[in-house]
């Protein structure tokens, strides 16, 4: 469950980055949580 939660956030995340909103910021902190991981 816990690494199908982190691809889904992945993926999320991917998609800001290909459009960066004001909401992708506030992603960007848990990019870097997954990325430490």
């Amino acid at each position: 469950m816990l690494c199908l939660k982190v691809e889904t956030s992945l993926e999320k995340d991917s998609q800001l980055k290909n459009q960066p909103t004001k909401k992708s910021q506030r992603y960007l902190p848990s990019l870097a949580y997954h990325s430490s991981l």
